[in-house]
This record gives C-alpha cells, sequence and structure tokens, in this order.
C-alpha cells in the first residue's frame, strides 16, 4: 500500500559511500524476451484474479507471471495511456480508468473492452485519480463536491451525503489533498489564517487532527495503529504523534543523514511498514528500512540504481514482493532476498566460502582474491593481501570463524580485528596441507577433508589444528580429495568426491570401502556434498542429481550394494544437474545446483512423499546467480538463510518466507488461427477451418497469485492413428504452434505440475476438417470421372480391336485364376508349424554346431510365444515374459557379436516383486534389438545394454541403457533401420491409452548422449518408458 503525497524535492548532492553498494533486493526484470512490445512501463495495478495489468507508449499489456498479450490502445476508445494511478479495479473485477483529457472509461472483465464513463461532477477535480473508501468509489473537485461510481448506470453520480462530509464542511472551499488508504482518509486543507492542517479518519470516522506550522514541515502522514508516523523534510526526521506527545523515530540504515524519504507503504497483515529512503538527484537507488508495529527498524537493502527512472514508476507490494514499472520495463523486487554481487567492488570474486564470526559478521572470502566482512549494514573489505580461500569453513566452540586457504596453505582465522594464517599440525610440525571440509564428530574430534592425504581425524587444541589420523588407501578410502563429510549413528564417517565415488570409514575397524563411479554401469555416482536430517537419514548431492539413502545405520559395507541402497529424487524441473551443496535448516533439506535452490519440506515429505511439493528458487527468475557454489551454505545466528552462487552470495529470510502452495488449473489463454482467435467448445473441442490450418494454442496457470513460473507442463499433440507430432516434458513456454496440421482429428493433452505435485490434466480436441477438393470422397469421385472417361476413350478406339482381343483375354484370365489358386495352396501349407518343424530340422541337421543349436532353440522358443500370442488375439502380457523374450533374444546377439558386450537386467526378487505388472508385448524388446543394432554395432568401446526397473508414484518405470554411439551419431551414419517396430509399438500405445478408464497413459521418451568420455565425446542412450501401475488394455 502506498500513501500519496506532494513535495517540493531539494536537489542535495552529496557523496554515496561505498559500502551503501554491496546490499541490493533480489529482482527481476520481465521486458522484450518475456512478451512486452513496450518496456516503458507508465502505471499497473493488479486485477482480481491476480494477473498485472500494464501501461506502456501504446499498449496495455496483461502479464499472468508465464505469457504477456499486448493490447494497442489505439483499438480501445480510451487511446492514450492513463496518467499516474489514475486506474482502479472495481469490485466486479473490471478496470476503471481516467485518460489524461480526464474521460474516464471502463472494461469487461476480460479487459479487451472499454465504454465511456460519465459524470456529474464538474471538471477541476483535485487530482485525476479515483479513492476507493468502504467499497465506494469517490472523485472530488476544488469546491468540496464529491462523485460516487454506480456501475449499474455507468455514471459518476453527484452525493450530498457520504462518510466525511462533516470534515470537508470544515474546508470552505480550501481542500487541497485527499487520499484514502485502506480505508483510512487523509484530508489536506487551507485555514483563513494559511495555515496548513490535516485531518486523519479512521474506519469509525474519528477524526485525528494536525497543526503544522507555516514553514510546510509536513511531507506525508500515515496512521499507525492508534498514532500517526510524520516525516518532516526540512529536518530529515521521522516522529510519531500520539495526542501531543512526538516521539522521534530512529531507523537503523548506513549514512541515515544523507538519505531522504521518498515511498511507504504499509503492510496491513503484518502491521509493518516498508520506508524507502534515496539519495535525490545524485543518486536514484531506493534504500529500503522495515519498522514492526513496536517500532523496531531493519535494513533491508536498496534498489540498483540502473532499474529505476525518476519519472516512469508505479509502486505495489504484493505477496512479499515490489513491483515497478520503468522504463526498462516491469521490475520484482523480494525484499526478503538480498543479493551481495560479486561485480560489487566491495565483494570478493570467485567466492569459495562464507561463514559467521563470534561477532555476528558475515566474513566472504574469494579464490585468489579478498576478504571482506558484512556487519548487518555495511560490507568493509581487507585489501592488503590476496588470499586463495577454499571451500569449507569451521567454527569452534568460541564461535571463531576459520577458512581453508590455499594461499599459503593450511587454515586462516578470522575476526574483525585480525586475520590469523595458521597450519595443519601432524606429530607436531606444521604441514602444507590443503582442507576442502570441516565436520565435528561426535566423540569431540574434528574430521578434516584434505588434498591428496583424504580423510584426517585431528582436534583444535591451543589454537592449533592438530592431525592425530590419517585414512587413506591402506584403509580402502581411494577419493584420494574428500569433499564432503557426514557421520551416521554408529559413528562411521561417510565421505564424498562427486568426480570418484563414495565411501565409508569405520573408526572402530579402521577399515574404509569405497564406491567408485563407473561410467559403463549407470546408477553409480559421486557426492560432493551429504548432509544428514533430522530422523538420520542421508542426503547426497551427486553429480546425477539428488540421492535418499535411508537407515544408514542398517546399511553393511561388506554385504550390501551401497548405490542399490539409494534412490534418485526427481526435480520438478527436471534438473540432473551436480547438487554442489546441501543442508537440513530448519525443517527443510535446502540444496542447490546449477538451476536451482531447494527446498523439500520434512514433516510433509516423510508423511507423504508423492504431494509434497518440492518448493525451488529459480536462478535468473527467483534469485539472483549463476548456479550454486560447492558447499556454500549456512544458517546465521539470526535464522538467515545464506547461500554461495557463482555471480555472488544471497541472504534468504527463510522464517518469514512464504512458498506458494495455491492449487492452479490449466487455462486456455488463447487458439489462434491466421489473424483470428477461435473459441474453445465447453467439452474442450477446437475446429479449425477449411481454409487455413495453422493453430498456435497458448496455455498457462489460472490465477497465478505470485506470478511466478513455478508450474511445469508435459504436453503432446497425438493424431488419431496414434502417431505423437510434437512432445514437450518441463516446459514453462505454453506455447504449441503449428504451421499446418493435416485434414484428421487430434488430441493435445497437457498436465501441469507445481513444485513436482500433480496439479492438472486437460485434454483438447483439435478437428481439421478437409477442404473440398482434400475430402477422399470428392477425390475418389475424381478419380472415377477421370478412369471413366479414360475407358470410354480406351473403347471408342479399341472397339475394333475387342474381339481380336477377347479371346487372348480370357486366356489371360484363366491363366491368373490357376496362378492365384496355387499361390492360395502354397500360402495354406505354410503354416507357422511348418516354420517350428523347419527350425527344429535345422537344429537336429546341426547338432555339432553347439552355438548354431543354442541360436535356432532361443529363436524357435520367440517364434513359439509369439505365435501363441498370436493366436490369443493378445498384444500385452507380463513383464517376466517380456524378459524371458528379451534374454532369449540376447543370447543370440550375444553369440553373434562374441560376447563383446554385457547384458545388465532385473534381478529375479526385483521380477518377482512386479510379476503383476502387464505391458504391450515386444516393449523391451524391441529398445533391446535398437539399442545393439544402431548404438552398441556404431561404437568400438561400447561395453553393456541394462534394464532397470524403478517405482515412481503411479508408474513403474523401465529404464534401457545403452552406452553406444547415441541416437544423433546413430543418424548421421544412416543407422535408423525401418522403425517398424517401434511405430508399432506406438500404434499400441495409442490403442491402449485411448481407453477412458485408464486414468495415467502410457509414456516414453529418449534421453541422448548422457555420458561423457575423457576427451568431452558424448555417447550413450537412455530409453524411458512410464507403464502405469493400474492400467487395462481392453481395446
Amino acid at each position: 500500500m502506498k500513501i500519496q503525497f506532494k513535495t517540493i524535492l531539494l536537489i542535495i548532492l552529496l557523496g554515496l559511500a561505498s559500502f551503501l553498494h554491496s546490499q541490493q533486493l533480489t529482482h527481476r526484470v520481465y521486458g522484450v524476451e518475456d512478451g512486452f512490445i513496450n518496456v516503458e512501463i507508465n502505471n499497473l495495478i493488479f486485477s482480481q484474479s491476480r494477473e498485472m495489468l500494464t501501461f506502456s507508449t501504446g499498449y496495455l499489456s496483461i502479464f499472468d507471471g508465464y505469457t504477456v498479450e499486448n493490447i494497442r490502445l489505439d483499438t480501445l476508445p480510451l487511446n492514450t495511456a492513463p496518467s499516474s494511478e489514475a486506474i482502479l479495479i472495481t469490485d466486479s473485477g473490471r478496470l476503471l480508468v481516467m485518460n489524461e483529457h480526464h474521460q474516464i472509461f471502463i472494461s469487461d472483465t476480460s479487459f479487451r473492452k472499454f465504454e465511456k464513463v460519465e459524470s456529474e461532477l464538474e471538471a477541476d477535480w483535485i487530482t485525476t485519480s479515483f479513492k476507493k473508501y468502504y467499497q465506494t468509489v469517490f472523485i472530488f473537485n476544488t469546491k468540496n463536491e464529491c462523485a460516487v461510481f454506480d456501475e449499474a448506470s455507468l455514471k459518476f453520480k453527484k452525493q450530498d451525503q457520504f462518510p466525511f462530509r462533516k470534515e470537508l464542511e470544515l474546508f470552505d472551499k480550501n481542500l487541497i489533498e485527499f487520499s484514502v488508504t485502506d480505508n483510512i482518509v487523509f484530508l489536506g486543507y487551507k485555514t483563513e489564517e494559511t495555515r496548513k492542517q490535516a485531518v486523519f479518519i479512521d474506519s469509525m470516522h474519528y477524526p485525528v487532527e494536525i497543526d503544522i506550522d507555516e514553514e510546510n514541515k509536513i511531507d506525508f502522514l500515515t496512521k499507525l495503529e492508534d498514532q500517526v508516523l510524520i516525516y518532516d523534510e526540512s529536518e530529515n526526521d521521522f516522529y510519531i504523534k500520539n495526542g501531543f506527545d512526538s516521539i522521534p523515530l530512529e531507523l537503523s540504515m548506513p549514512d541515515r543523514d544523507n538519505n531522504y524519504f521518498k515511498e511507504i507503504y504499509y503492510d496491513t497483515e503484518s502491521k509493518k511498514i516498508i520506508l524507502g529512503l534515496w539519495k535525490r538527484a545524485f543518486s536514484n537507488k531506493i534504500y529500503w528500512v522495515e519498522i514492526d508495529s513496536l517500532l523496531n527498524s531493519k535494513y533491508l537493502g536498496y534498489i540498483p540504481n540502473e532499474k529505476l527512472s525518476r519519472s516512469a514508476y508505479i509502486e505495489f507490494f504484493r505477496e512479499n514482493n515490489l513491483w515497478y514499472g520503468s522504463h526498462h520495463g516491469l521490475l520484482r523486487y523480494d525484499p526478503r532476498i538480498i543479493f551481495f554481487d560479486s561485480d560489487d567492488p566491495l565483494i570478493p570474486e570467485d567466492l569459495h566460502s562464507f561463514g559467521e564470526d563470534e561477532s555476528g559478521n558475515i566474513w566472504f572470502g574469494g579464490y585468489y582474491s579478498d576478504l571482506a566482512y558484512y556487519d548487518g549494514l555495511k560490507m568493509i573489505k581487507d585489501s592488503e593481501r590476496k588470499y586463495g580461500v577454499l571451500p569449507g569453513r569451521y567454527n569452534n566452540d568460541a564461535g571463531e570463524l576459520f577458512f581453508n586457504n590455499e594461499l599459503p596453505g593450511g587454515i586462516i582465522k578470522l575476526s574483525t580485528d585480525s586475520i590469523v594464517q595458521k597450519f595443519y599440525r601432524l606429530n607436531g610440525e606444521e604441514t602444507n596441507f590443503l582442507g576442502y571440509y570441516f565436520k565435528d564428530l561426535s566423540n569431540g574430534h574434528i574430521a578434516f577433508g584434505v588434498h591428496d592425504s583424504c580423510l584426517s581425524i585431528g582436534n583444535y587444541i591451543d589454537e592449533e589444528f592438530e592431525i592425530d589420523k590419517i585414512v587413506n588407501q591402506r584403509q580402502g578410502l581411494n577419493l584420494k580429495n574428500v569433499l564432503t563429510i557426514e557421520e551416521d549413528d554408529l559413528g562411521r564417517i561417510w565421505m564424498g568426491r562427486h568426480s570418484k565415488g563414495v565411501a565409508i570409514y569405520d573408526p572402530v575397524a579402521d577399515s574404509a570401502y569405497t564406491y567408485l563411479v563407473d561410467a559403463k554401469t549407470p546408477g553409480t555416482f559421486g557426492a560432493i556434498s551429504i548432509a544428514r536430517d533430522a530422523r538420520s537419514n542421508f542426503w547426497f548431492g551427486t553429480s546425477d542429481g539428488l540421492y535418499l539413502f535411508e537407515s544408514p545405520e542398517l546399511f553393511d559395507p561388506a554385504k550390501d550394494d551401497f548405490f542399490k541402497a539409494t534412490r534418485k529424487i526427481s526435480l520438478p524441473n527436471g534438473d540432473n544437474s551436480l547438487v554442489t551443496f546441501i543442508q537440513q535448516i530448519d525443517n527443510y533439506i535446502v540444496f542447490g545446483n546449477k538451476t536451482a535452490v531447494s527446498f523439500i519440506p520434512l514433516d510433509k515429505w516423510y508423511q507423504d512423499e508423492e504431494n509434497t511439493p518440492i518448493y525451488q528458487l529459480y536462478y535468473g527468475e527467483d534469485i539472483q546467480g549463476g548456479g550454486s557454489e560447492q558447499n556454500m551454505i549456512f544458517q546465521d545466528s539470526k535464522g538467515y538463510l545464506w547461500i554461495g552462487s557463482q555471480l555472488g552470495a544471497s541472504r534468504i529470510d527463510i522464517r518469514n518466507f512464504t512458498f506458494d502452495d495455491s492449487k492452479c488449473k490449466i487455462e486456455i489463454k488463447g487458439i489462434k488461427n491466421g489473424k483470428k482467435y477461435l473459441e474453445l467448445e465447453k467439452n474442450k473441442v477446437v475446429y479449425l477451418p477449411t481454409d487455413n490450418r495453422n493453430v498456435i494454442i497458448r496455455f498457462s496457470p489460472d490465477r497465478n497469485k505470485f506470478l511466478l513460473k513455478n508450474v511445469f507442463f508435459d504436453y503432446a499433440l497425438i493424431n488419431e492413428i496414434g502417431d505423437t507430432l510434437v512432445s514437450e516434458i518441463y516446459d514453462q513456454e505454453g506455447l504449441l504452434e503449428m504451421n499446418y496440421l493435416a485434414p484428421g482429428e487430434y488430441t493435445l493433452e497437457i498436465t501441469a505440475r507445481k513444485y513436482g505435485v500433480f496439479m492438472d490434466h486437460i485434454e483438447i480436441e483439435i478437428h481439421a476438417p478437409y477442404a473440398f477438393l482434400e475430402n477422399p470422397g470428392v477425390r475418389f469421385l475424381g478419380i472415377i470421372l477421370t478412369v471413366g472417361i479414360l475407358l470410354l476413350f480406351v473403347y471408342s478406339r479399341s472397339r475394333l480391336q475387342k474381339r481380336v482381343l477377347k479371346r487372348d483375354l480370357e486366356l489371360v484370365q484363366l491363366q491368373q485364376q490357376n496362378d492365384n489358386l496355387h499361390l492360395q495352396s502354397i500360402i495354406s501349407s505354410f503354416n507357422p508349424h511348418f516354420i517350428n518343424n523347419s527350425l527344429h530340422w535345422v537344429q537336429s541337421r546341426y547338432r555339432k554346431d553347439h552355438e548354431m543349436v543354442k541360436v535356432i532353440g532361443r529363436l524357435s522358443e520367440n517364434i513359439r510365444y509369439m505365435l501363441m500370442s498370436t493366436r490369443s488375439g493378445k498384444a500385452y502380457h507380463s513383464l517376466e515374459d517380456e524378459m524371458q523374450l528379451v534374454v532369449n533374444y540376447l543370447a543370440i546377439q550375444l553369440i553373434r557379436f562374441d560376447n563383446s558386450f554385457e547384458f545388465i537386467g532385473p534381478s529375479k526378487k526385483e521380477l518377482e516383486k512386479y510379476h503383476s505388472i502387464l505391458l504391450p508385448i515386444m516393449q523391451l524388446q524391441i529398445h533391446i534389438e535398437n539399442a545393439i543394432e544402431h548404438g552398441l554395432r556404431n561404437r568400438i568401446e561400447s561395453s553393456f545394454v541394462e534394464i532397470k526397473i524403478l517405482e515412481e508414484k503411479d508408474f513403474i518405470k523401465l529404464l534401457i541403457i545403452d552406452d553406444g554411439c547415441g541416437r544423433i551419431k546413430a543418424k548421421e551414419l544412416i543407422s535408423r533401420g525401418t522403425q517398424t517396430g517401434t511405430k508399432m509399438l506406438k500404434e499400441l500405445h495409442v490403442m491402449f491409452n485411448h481407453n477412458k478408464n485408464n486414468e495415467f497413459k502410457i509414456k516414453g521418451w529418449y534421453e541422448d548422449l548422457i555420458y561423457e568420455d575423457e576427451k568431452g565425446q558424448k555417447y550413450g542412450t537412455r530409453k524411458n518408458i512410464l507403464i502405469p501401475k493400474k492400467f487395462t488394455y481392453e481395446i
């Protein structure tokens, strides 16, 4: 909420202290790339459905967080953009607009049609704006006359009686200011003595009158519960007026004396005021201070200079965000997230670590860069020397802070008084060890991740880090460098390195086990971050995304397979990049990768994993930075969450942070055909015209009240025979564009998920009719007529020859009939029994060739099974039967290729677990065949093909993985085959999915080039198949 005020700003040229540049509010700029045609935003307002309406020169733009619709103003009767703040949303959701000529218009609820509104009030209004008081919209003129908007008649009607008429009568035509905010009225006027006065009227219509001296000192007033907050510009002071008492208000912010009031917002829910201050002409930066109901102040940060202009911004405070219009586009600022930009000269470059010292200062350290600390108001930099700060920080029991340091090695102790260089000590002697990680152990010792020496264990004694134990290859630890450390309930130490693997060390047995990454073995990974949650479960940040390891205390390294004991967690945006940091913060597991910082609420997760959102703050969208940095996460003593990225550090007020838990549906924003918009029927059907079959369909979430891009869409366009023409997963553009659709029937299937939780699924039927000449009936008639004409022509030309040819024709026909009968006889005798027997005959003929016997035996089994299935009329069978087909086929191929590759398949236990799962026939065998024929054959180094079975919510996920050349390379080598098998599978999927009783559908997609060798060459393919757990195969 903004309180309007009028003031003449004094231009004060003051130097800007350098420390003010460090702490800025996180912001996002919406411009041309987001769909805005004109980025010079002059005015903005929220609709009731939470869309943002913006006015720029020539355009009204409607923004829902995903898409922007731009409407030319010259196509609307208002013609020009409204003057500042002359817009208002009525209770019925319509837009009331006053243009620069004092003409008033009102829109429909779609904001695409406007009509003029008349007024009984003469012009010479106080301000060209509307005021709303208890659902009533007013306008006033300088004669103290009032008009109230009557939406039924679309007219402002003159009113003699209104709630604050009594106060207006005191003004004697000298009303100079009128504003309403949250049903609190402010009236400014002049008396005969020319003394300015003000009256506040609260919801009970109780006036609070304040005298103002002749020097015009008061610039604004706002009501704070039963008190009045006043700003005195001449003294640049804030004070609270309570009756006759005036109490000065001290603001906690840097360089307070040189910053003057500019903006004010009042949050009625939290009872907090947010003040904006600036240095006037010298800088357009606005510095923000929060004041709570107890009059305590807190400095939030600033808005960068280059993002604002003096004349082109209107502000809104909604859902904890500040919204601005500017010459650069629509701006959103989040005061809960403060960003420290590495481009700032006071922030060390190449941030590698940060932490809090015993005095509450936050230290920043860069790699071969500087050190600096933030005291809550300003950044102070130590530029005396460069440091090689490495990831990892440590606080001892006294709260003292330490960083690992590569220049010259060892550790540095940080405080505002001094920076002390220390070294790791082994057997009482200083070493040149370089550390990457610290971890306090339950026995009081400290575990260090050390370069080349793997794991070191010691203590902090007499202000020195003494190493007592080194664990390396002698005990079985083969990571070389340890980048992360965690301890389980048994006191065993877990370690990781993302390029190598994961290891466990048992101090009691003094032995370690290392589980190494194997490029040839899918499902293996290395860890760069590990977190233990409140339930003692482990979360691994790996080179392949996020993994969960439950009950690590039950794991026996001598018997159990570590990689099979973990399971991968799918992220809402589908990102499988390296998870560089992870830690439990309050009730969240917080982790970061190259695209986002994610939050898993543990209480909900362990109760209902399937329906628990994984909240994400996306880099470049919700949070600034370019990807998360290694192990740069911690929570300070005030509860703030600090995370590090490649472009700087962010401080998140996590305890006052609200994530978007609202539900949403998929809304079709428009269906465009050429220059026309088509209507979507109630039964979700759209009909294309015969003369133009291009179509553009836009869709987005409805009622996106936060205007966040946190919903992802999976969509597919399928034709009537089941071919998928377009398919996208994890889409956020919300746009399907087809330049041409052939005549036929199509289905567009769209599924929406917010933070990974299912929101909605819709299916739209698209009918593309035949044009007259395209119609099969018309074409057939044309062919008949053409053939008829030709036959008539031939008949007329050959009538004399017909008798001569008749006898020859009869002979030819007789011969053809005999040939057909003979062919039919051969086909009838060429039955499946003959094929099977023939194979048995070949098998007996070559008994001495054991490999040939094996090949034919396997082939015979598959043929016999396929023929039995064909006779039964079923095109589906059990997963176990499908695996038998695969095993038989692979037995042949292994002989064929001289065992040059390995098959890795599910265990008997896994097959028994999923024995009730049915799937289309040849579902796995065809893809295995493609993997071998087009993948493994075309890469010399290829070594395996694998089938994995995973469980994923309502689906069984089947993975066919190979380390062949990849699909792209296969296409380049023209190795694609006839694709008959895959086409057959697609047809089966379409027939089965068409059953309306199937809530979930069979889906499949490829991931290409999933591995990378030492030379940077990518290879390998992963075929993903989702089989619903509940599915009927009835056609």
